[in-house]
């Protein structure tokens, strides 16, 4: 095979280190190809005012592989920002509340804390009174997202920089790293890999990265990559570093692409499933002065994310839609369905009203109602004494709980709904969360979710 033909196949096909040459090749004795390689790339090499710790300066290949994926992702992009405008108002916060869902659980695993579903939900909801240092990074990086999503206009700057970085540690004093990384491989002297920029370093690259986001004319895409790429490189924090990254890379994105709609992007899953591959990146990147080995990596990790993405938008309107059309269904005022309510009116006021019987084991609570109806008074002794005996309960499930909690008997999310005058989403979830809690079993029946009342006793 011609060495030109290898050029493009080890550039356009597959962005290869030398490394990597000689193990497709299965020989060592590449040096003619590799250098055909690089005169190749060279042709398309972009100088980006970003510095190695050497002081040699990074370059993007935007080659034609390269200019082709930018293309497809702007293209997605653009699907994205008509999918999520044509979501109606009043359920948007339903979809931000699940996107910050599943990014929260990136977060979380990337600093090994606890990501399961139940846990995530109630950091959302500001549901758990304590978080010790370690976890709070949780409630912050979603303090720092709703920061970025408010003032992304504004100008990207060290000081801006370490306004995101005072969300993540909750106090004001953010500086920059001011000792170097105990890392072995950082005091290496022949062909030395950093794991992170000398601290005397840090501010001149910042300013340099700074530079580089408000007046390089690099696609917004690659750009963000790139800014991601060049923060984890430098690490300029003693922590979170890497959450920094993202808030940056998403900045780049929301002011000169797709505006706050960035900060729902699934961008973060990129701290788990491409961790492993970091190492061999970022020693690639500084081996060859070369960023196009992470930017091609990235750009190729997002695709199916941001495909699927998209997927969930068009999936979260279309039940919206059926939600909508069940509830219209459910509710609609029929002339029998008006009888059937004034009849049990009826029965319910001529009914005698029982006491409620409350009854308390091992700390749990179990209710056996077997009445119509339930007396208000007792209801609202019951809504206390849950509030009191159960501090994860908010006020509004309590409320309902109260007053629908007959054994044998089934609810839905719309009784919740119109109970308690909410947001078709808060009822969903707030049922999930009494389900989840024990207080209901949930079940579907057909095209909705029912909710029966579990005997607490047992």
């Amino acid at each position: 095979m011609a060495n030109t033909d290898l050029a493009f196949r080890f550039t356009e096909d597959l962005y290869a280190s030398k490394t990597e040459v000689m193990k497709a090749l299965n020989t060592s004795l590449v040096d003619n190809i590799w250098a055909n390689i690089l005169a190749y790339r060279k042709t398309y090499n972009k100088p980006l005012g970003l510095f190695t710790f050497s002081k040699s300066e990074y370059v993007l290949c935007a080659c034609q592989y390269i200019i082709s994926k930018n293309a497809q992702m702007e293209m997605k992009l653009l699907k994205v920002m008509r999918e999520l405008s044509s979501v109606n108002p009043e359920d948007y916060s339903s979809l931000e509340y699940y996107c910050y869902l599943n990014l929260l659980k990136s977060v979380a695993k990337n600093e090994e804390l606890d990501s399961s579903e139940v846990r995530m939900r109630s950091i959302l909801r500001n549901e758990i009174k304590y978080l010790d240092e370690q976890n709070s990074i949780l409630p912050r990086y979603i303090d720092a997202l709703n920061y970025l999503k408010r003032h992304y206009s504004n100008s990207i700057d060290i000081a801006f920089i370490q306004t995101l970085h005072r969300f993540l540690i909750g106090n004001d004093d953010s500086y920059l790293r001011m000792k170097n990384d105990e890392d072995r491989s950082n005091k290496v002297l022949i062909g030395r890999n950093y794991t992170s920029a000398p601290y005397n370093l840090i501010e001149p690259l910042m300013n340099d990265l700074c530079n580089f986001i408000n007046n390089t004319i690099v696609e917004p895409i690659i750009r963000s990559y790139i800014v991601y790429f060049y923060t984890v490189m430098v690490k300029p924090f003693d922590r979170y570093s890497d959450e920094i990254a993202l808030l940056l890379a998403k900045a780049v994105l929301a002011r000169d692409s797709i505006g706050e709609l960035a900060c729902l992007l699934p961008i973060e899953n990129i701290f788990v499933e491409a961790k492993e591959h970091m190492t061999r990146l970022l020693t690639d990147a500084q081996k060859y002065n070369d960023v196009t080995y992470f930017v091609r990596f990235g750009l190729d990790f997002h695709e199916p994310l941001i495909n699927n993405f998209i997927d969930y938008i068009v999936k979260f309107k279309t039940q919206f839609i059926k939600e909508e059309f069940f509830q219209v269904d459910e509710e609609e005022d029929k002339p029998e369905t008006k009888e059937i309510e004034k009849s049990i009116e009826r029965k319910e006021e001529a009914a005698p009203v029982k006491e409620v019987e409350i009854v308390k084991d091992a700390g749990e609570m179990a209710i056996n109602i077997v009445i119509p109806q339930v007396d208000e008074k007792e209801a609202q002794r019951l809504e206390q004494y849950l509030l009191e005996s159960d501090p994860s309960l908010k006020k509004g499930e309590a409320r309902f709980y109260a007053r629908h909690c007959r054994l044998g008997m089934n609810y839905t999310i719309q009784q919740y709904k119109k109970f308690n005058h909410c947001v078709y989403e808060t009822a969903r979830t707030s049922m999930d969360h009494l389900a989840e809690l024990g207080y209901y079993r949930k079940e579907q029946v057909k095209n909705k979710f029912i909710y029966s009342p579990v005997n607490r006793r047992n």
